[in-house]
């Protein structure tokens, strides 16, 4: 498995602590020492707190239609236990 870009890193650590304190509650000093990088990177890479979440939540949207995209595209499953296990 290749090492995280320090992106990466930073995208990581703060959707845990997005996660876990709320975006209020989170600072970007927070982020900083949870990715293990300088905020002068946090801020390089994204320019402020908002446009990190922004990425965050793309993230977590994509990886979300990805893992439905298979399932829906699957025709050997009925609509009805597709709708199940989306639900569950």
């Amino acid at each position: 498995m290749e090492p995280l870009s320090t992106e990466q890193k930073i995208i990581q650590a703060a959707s845990r602590l997005f996660s876990e304190k709320g975006y209020a509650a989170t600072r970007l000093r927070d982020i900083s020492q949870e990715s293990d990088t300088n905020l002068a990177l946090i801020n390089y890479y994204f320019r402020s707190k908002e446009n990190l979440f922004k990425m965050v939540i793309k993230q977590k949207i994509e990886q979300l239609f990805g893992s439905l995209n298979p399932l829906l595209a699957d025709e050997s499953i009925e609509l009805k236990e597709k709708v199940t296990l989306l639900v569950n």
